[in-house]
């Protein structure tokens, strides 16, 4: 029997120690997450970030009456999207999960990949940063804890979740967890071979229901 571990890497909850601190008015920690004293700056993101929850969890900020500020929160107005652009966020995270993996954790479930990085002026999925920092967390379980396997989750609008699987030489083994256009209804999609590397993109069955994990023995090292 092996040991799963869910890693939510793109929020805290509202009541994390860091969220507190930062609604106590540290800096430190406000740095961590987005913050922001007025709605221009989160205006700019909602041109072109869509809305994961429309329905139930419109919008990607939340006011905070307690600090007078907006803080970026993507899924739910107490999940509080981290700032990964600050090095400390980083660093803290990978500690915390190499913690969890030295208390007996063989594989580690990466939730919500392609949301970590956020930039102005993109969708803020899936950017190139994502995949930087997901093969950094990789090299760093193969030196430090080389018996645990990262398994990335990808949540895309279906047909788009294919192109956040390619070139997996990040986490060792991907999956989708692909959503409708309305962000409500869930529903897994993927076939059970990974794609080799020369031609990731066409392996997706977009009929198929059901979490397929791939073959470990053909996953690129």
């Amino acid at each position: 029997m092996s040991l799963c571990m869910d890693f939510v890497m793109n929020h805290t909850s509202e009541d994390h120690e860091w969220a507190r601190r930062a609604l106590a008015g540290e800096k430190e920690y406000q740095d961590r997450y987005f913050f922001f004293d007025n709605y221009d700056i989160p205006s700019e993101y909602e041109k072109t970030c869509p809305q994961v929850f429309p329905t139930t969890a419109p919008g990607n900020f939340t006011w905070r009456e307690d600090c007078h500020k907006f803080v970026m929160t993507t899924f739910y107005p107490y999940q509080w999207d981290l700032n990964y652009a600050n090095p400390v966020v980083f660093n803290e995270m990978v500690n915390n999960m190499l913690y969890l993996v030295n208390q007996g954790i063989d594989i580690v479930r990466i939730d919500a990949v392609p949301y970590i990085w956020k930039q102005l002026g993109t969708t803020c999925r899936n950017l190139p940063q994502v995949h930087t920092i997901v093969r950094m967390m990789r090299m760093i379980t193969e030196i430090v804890c080389p018996g645990v396997l990262l398994l990335g989750e990808v949540v895309m609008e279906t047909g788009k979740g294919c192109s956040v699987l390619r070139n997996s030489g990040k986490t060792g083994v991907p999956y989708a967890v692909q959503r409708n256009d309305d962000g409500i209804h869930l529903a897994h999609h993927c076939n059970g071979r990974y794609p080799p590397a020369e031609t990731s993109d066409g392996y997706c069955d977009e009929t198929a229901e059901g979490l397929c994990l791939p073959e470990l023995s053909e996953m690129p090292r």
